[in-house]
């Protein structure tokens, strides 16, 4: 913009002041002498695009671009400036098509420099490194927003400067976590009500609002948007997007505090911009499992144990407390609770967190092979065996040694395992030496290890000496207050991983993922989930996206003999459909025609053709 002329840039400035109406004398601009001042024209056809862009309003922004485009043309003044570009790519931004928008000012940034254009350049480095944030890739947008900054002080433009301290918020924020971007953005928004930045200011308190949902406390945000409301009125009304930020930051703190306190789930938030992605549907949260939910992950970006449940609760707080005791350990439960899971946890929680954890699969592993691989042979011990080496009881060291199904381990393979948990010592194949075993050895299984005692398939005093610490995990369908917090979780770590957009869970597919037994429960569940999310086209998950047979096991009608035609199957279908989703609705027909993506007339009509009372 600093190329226009000085009128109309002042005009622009005056439209974020919020002094005045400034888009009925661009409008005059445009309506002036077609012949001597068709330049000038095509700066307030670019300055009302960019105007609309603030508002929110992409389509006529993109009208505008183009009639700019072709008024510049008809100057014939050369080439058209770059705020063109630029303007066409916050308008790709802002509809979600970052990758054509990282191309395009990745493209107006080389043209820039090339031009010695450091306005230009500057401007789309600085959209450029919000880009490449949603993109998550970190430290390529810190280099881009250095550069912009340090371009914006030397040109003396505050307001841009300001922005871009916010934009390093949101960095900040990724790398250190949510109470270091809050104290950036305390700075930020000081020195924006300082120098008059009513727009700045007001999205650093939208944002700081974003941090302080993420950290848990809806109080402060809620503190923090009514502030933001409150001194920035003016600048929602003419900033439509800063205002759909601000009833959605509101209308999740509404509904966290009518739930209670429910723990933020799944990628942590990045701002208003993702808190879709970050929070479970609080008004489908069963009342009980909002008091308190316990979350415990490995890792960043891994899975996390959640729940809500007060057994499951009660038994995390005995894991824990047993964990420095490096006792054996012997966790139970069907296939897909996340017994491994568990198991790292408590390797973290013994305090041997930084060394190493060895998973072994017994039911995987030969027979013939699982004395070698456990305790490791000596060179020329067997066959094939041409040099030593260790097993894997000598590679976890001072860790964590986790069998699982430990309930496959041939009898003849039992004794030996006993006499390692017996005396801490075993003796690798085709060797005479002892060694001393240091691993912490913890074990799993989801077959019932006391009905194979009395059948004579496990050593009494092998299971007896694993299970000095016990532990059973409840599957799932004990524990259906978790369900909607786990779906919650794997959706948002799914469409993270493959960048699928955020997903809403609707109310009709998560009342049938609520009523589902889930026989190979957090498994099942994560797999479900998965095929369902590549079905979604429309950023909600409803009941059609769902597997046939996971709605037909709720009580839908049994399915009749075949049809003849297509037509009818068709009809058939249809008719199952509507029925599953007003059973899950409660008659609601209103929401059952929302969760079928239908408008509630046409469903009415199709009930009435199917005979559905």
């Amino acid at each position: 913009m600093t190329q226009a002329p000085s009128e109309l840039e002042g005009w622009y400035r005056l439209y974020l002041h919020g002094r005045g109406d400034v888009v009925d004398p661009l409008f005059s601009c445009l309506r002036g002498d077609r012949n001597e001042r068709t330049g000038k024209r095509a700066w307030a056809a670019l300055v009302l695009s960019r105007i609309y862009i603030l508002r929110g309003s992409m389509s006529l922004a993109g009208s505008y671009i183009a009639l700019s485009s072709r008024l510049f043309n008809e100057a014939g003044s050369g080439k058209r400036p770059l705020g063109l570009l630029v303007n066409r790519a916050l308008i790709l931004k802002n509809q979600g098509s970052l990758d054509r928008a990282e191309n395009l000012l990745r493209r107006i940034f080389s043209l820039s420099i090339q031009a010695s254009d450091i306005h230009s350049a500057a401007k789309a480095a600085s959209n450029l490194s919000v880009v490449l944030i949603h993109r998550e890739r970190a430290d390529e947008a810190d280099s881009y927003l250095t550069f912009a900054r340090e371009a914006y002080r030397e040109l003396g433009l505050e307001r841009e400067y300001a922005l871009t301290g916010l934009t390093e918020a949101i960095l900040v924020a990724r790398r250190e976590g949510g109470e270091a971007a809050i104290d950036r953005l305390s700075v930020c928004i000081t020195e924006c009500d300082a120098a008059d930045f009513g727009r700045e200011g007001l999205i650093g308190r939208l944002l700081m609002a974003g941090q302080w949902i993420g950290l848990g406390d809806c109080k402060r945000a809620g503190i923090v948007l009514d502030a933001a409301r409150a001194t920035g009125a003016s600048c929602l009304e003419r900033f439509r997007p800063l205002d759909l930020a601000s009833r959605h930051l509101q209308r999740i703190v509404v509904e966290r505090q009518a739930c209670a306190p429910v723990y933020r789930l799944g990628v942590e938030s990045r701002g208003f911009g993702r808190t879709e992605e970050a929070f479970v549907p609080f008004s489908l949260c069963p009342r009980e499992t909002a008091d308190e939910v316990s979350v415990h992950a490995i890792g960043p970006g891994a899975a996390s144990f959640i729940t809500g449940d007060p057994c499951c609760r009660s038994l995390l707080d005995e894991m824990k407390r047993s964990a420095p005791l490096l006792l054996p350990v012997l966790i139970e439960g069907e296939s897909g609770v996340g017994k491994e899971l568990l198991a790292r946890l408590m390797h973290r929680w013994s305090g041997r967190g930084e060394r190493p954890f060895m998973p072994v699969n017994v039911a995987a592993l030969p027979r013939e092979l699982f004395e070698s691989a456990l305790f490791g042979h000596r060179r020329g011990a067997f066959t094939g065996a041409v040099a030593a080496r260790p097993g894997l009881i000598e590679a976890a060291g001072d860790g964590t040694l986790f069998l699982d199904e430990i309930g496959e381990l041939d009898p003849s393979l039992q004794a030996k395992l006993l006499r390692t948990l017996d005396r801490n010592e075993y003796i690798p194949v085709g060797g005479t030496d002892i060694r001393r075993c240091r691993a912490r050895i913890v074990a799993a299984t989801n077959s019932d290890l006391e009905a194979a005692v009395a059948s004579g398939g496990f050593r009494k005093d092998l299971f007896h000496r694993l299970s000095v610490l016990s532990f059973r995990v409840p599957p799932l369908r004990e524990r259906r207050s978790d369900i909607l917090l786990l779906a919650v979780d794997i959706l948002g770590r799914i469409t993270a991983r493959y960048r699928f957009g955020p997903i809403r869970l609707g109310e009709g597919a998560a009342a049938i993922l609520e009523r589902y037994d889930w026989p190979g429960n957090v498994r099942e569940l994560e797999h479900e989930l998965t095929r369902a999310v590549v079905r979604v086209r429309r950023g909600v998950l409803r009941v059609f996206h769902l597997s046939a047979h996971l709605v037909s096991a709720l009580g839908s009608p049994v399915r009749p003999r075949r049809p003849a035609t297509l037509d009818e199957r068709m009809w058939e279908l249809q008719r199952r459909e509507i029925i599953t989703a007003l059973k899950c609705t409660a008659g609601n027909i209103a929401r059952a025609a929302d969760s079928l993506g239908i408008k509630r007339t046409t469903l009415i009509y199709r009930m009435k053709r199917l005979g559905i009372e």
